[in-house]
């Protein structure tokens, strides 16, 4: 019987290691994000440090991915018909691209920045419709994945939605009509009661605010945002921007501010998101020359994808590439599902409680 405990456990060991070595590259891959490849849009996924990057879909030009908190789906939006491109829809697929399935039922619109509730049971998006007679609408929705039923919370254009880990709050981005082209952060309840600005836009005459990009915390005590600060020229016919800064902030959900990441703030930023519990964050974009007209003709250099940790300061480039990656979308590898063809899931979290220290006797 002792002889038959040792071995039982080295074949479950041997099977154990088995998997991981032949799984490694699936189960290590937790940054979405979306990659412009000789004029072909396409989600992609890869490891941490930018290796293993693989193709999961590029039908009719999909993007905005977001990971479900279990890691076992990916929302994300694409044309219906590749032709057309003043309508698109929420799809669903599997962490290896496969089973792609429509949420979202055609309209005259569009459907846009989906995220999922904490419990996975819901999904919260945006959509744009054109009611015809000049008239347009913007709404904020909540999908129920269960029933399928679809419902409005509010009546507002919100750009990059992103739900609280515990399911209270929800923040966006949003630019008030009579602001011209300021934005600012909001949060408010999830049923989209109590709108409120995250923090007050500053009186400043020389520049504009942009602040977008917003994302919460994984532990929820911070939120994560872009401030893009935008001058202008006057040339006598028509108003001329330069950028004067872009700069990584971060405040706490009463928008009390906390700090200014210690970022260039020459990097103009896409899109961004926190990855290694908090310790780092995840953006991608480019080096821009600040104070400069920005012309029709400017060339803006190729968006790759960076990671910044908060404490070292120290930035290491994932991504490099003349094509453009962002709407970046990270999960920790204690979610990550692996799932081979044909074999029963596995969590990717259950597997390092497996090692030899803390596999269980016999």
């Amino acid at each position: 019987m002792i002889f038959y405990g040792k071995a039982y456990s080295m074949c479950k060991y041997i099977y154990i290691c088995s998997i991981l070595l032949l799984y490694t590259s699936i189960a290590s891959a937790k940054i979405l994000y979306v990659s412009v490849r000789n004029g072909e849009v396409g989600i992609y996924v890869m490891d941490d440090d930018g290796n293993n990057r693989m193709l999961l879909t590029d039908t009719n030009s999909p993007t905005y991915p977001r990971w479900s908190p279990d890691g076992k789906k990916i929302v994300f939006v694409r044309r219906a018909l590749p032709e057309n491109a003043q309508s698109s829809y929420l799809f669903l697929m599997n962490p290896d691209g496969k089973d792609i399935s429509q949420l979202t039922g055609q309209h005259n619109g569009f459907d846009d920045y989906p995220t999922f509730s904490p419990d996975g049971r819901s999904i919260l998006f945006l959509r744009y419709e054109r009611l015809g007679n000049g008239n347009n609408k913007f709404s904020i929705k909540i999908l129920n994945l269960v029933n399928r039923e679809i419902h409005e919370i509010s009546k507002h254009p919100a750009n990059y939605l992103d739900w609280s880990p515990d399911g209270r709050k929800i923040i966006f981005s949003e630019s008030p009509m009579e602001e011209g082209h300021r934005r600012n952060v909001y949060i408010m309840d999830a049923d989209g009661d109590n709108r409120n600005e995250l923090l007050p836009l500053p009186p400043v005459d020389d520049f504009l605010i942009f602040r977008t990009y917003q994302r919460w915390s994984q532990d929820g005590q911070q939120i994560l945002y872009v401030q893009r600060e935008i001058g202008w020229l006057d040339n006598q016919r028509r108003i001329i921007e330069l950028w004067k800064a872009h700069r990584f902030m971060i405040s706490d959900s009463n928008g009390n501010f906390i700090q200014q990441l210690d970022i260039p703030i020459n990097r103009f930023c896409v899109s961004v998101d926190w990855m290694d519990n908090d310790q780092s964050i995840i953006f991608s974009g480019c080096e821009v020359e600040l104070n400069k007209p920005i012309l029709p003709n400017t060339v803006i250099p190729p968006y790759n994808i960076y990671k910044f940790h908060i404490d070292s300061g120290k930035i290491i480039r994932l991504t490099e590439r003349n094509g453009d990656d962002h709407s970046v979308d990270w999960i920790s590898d204690d979610v990550y599902l692996v799932s081979p063809n044909g074999k029963q899931t596995v969590r990717w979290g259950a597997l390092k409680t497996l090692s030899p220290v803390n596999r269980p006797k016999n």
